[in-house]
């Protein structure tokens, strides 16, 4: 006796895949599309999100921050910030401005900035505890810090720091970041 087998199944005709087929299609070209933009970014260090991220850091510390202080190329290409495995930011000006009640010209500028974050440890200030930064380099920096009698400090940010703090957290300094590595070629404080 014989066997017959069926004939070999012809593919299916070009344009008759199903839906889920294509949905998966679309998806991967979606997750691929978005692979690759943010890779690009990555490479590029996201030029373009200088005033988002000024912006952003003006209203985060309710102070005026700025990052690149033109619009023109060269304030551009001095600014690059990467985002895989923390945060690396360069930039070559950074200013952060003093208080409102602050008769100093700027609370800290800054030339030729690196500045390196993990996450964890935005992390772990958001909950409370002390920000820690990895790395800050800078060529030059200039700084004016404060302290009123009432217990206003300069290095507050945020709308709280407008509120007169109570007299122990008046005196405790500790607020001020921790750092990994910190080096500055030439710097003031005063």
């Amino acid at each position: 006796m014989a066997e017959t087998s069926a004939p070999p199944a012809s593919p299916p005709p070009v344009g008759s895949l199903g839906k889920n087929s294509r949905a998966k299609i679309i998806a991967g070209v979606i997750v691929l599309f978005l692979v690759a933009a943010i890779a690009l970014g990555e490479a590029m260090e996201w030029p373009f999100l200088a005033k988002p991220l000024q912006k952003f850091l003006t209203s985060a510390l309710d102070r005026k921050v700025t990052l690149a202080p033109g619009s023109n190329a060269t304030d551009q290409a001095n600014f690059g910030v990467r985002f895989i495995g923390g945060i690396r930011l360069h930039s070559g000006y950074f200013n952060i401005a003093a208080p409102e009640w602050s008769k100093a010209p700027h609370f800290l500028t800054a030339e030729n900035v690196a500045l390196k974050l993990h996450y964890a440890d935005l992390w772990h200030a958001r909950n409370g505890k002390h920000l820690r930064i990895d790395s800050l380099t800078a060529d030059t920096l200039d700084g004016n810090l404060e302290r009123l009698a009432d217990g206003r400090a300069s290095w507050q940010f945020g709308k709280k720091s407008t509120a007169t703090p109570p007299v122990e957290e008046a005196a405790d300094i500790s607020a001020a970041p921790l750092f990994g590595n910190l080096e500055v070629a030439k710097g003031e404080l005063r």
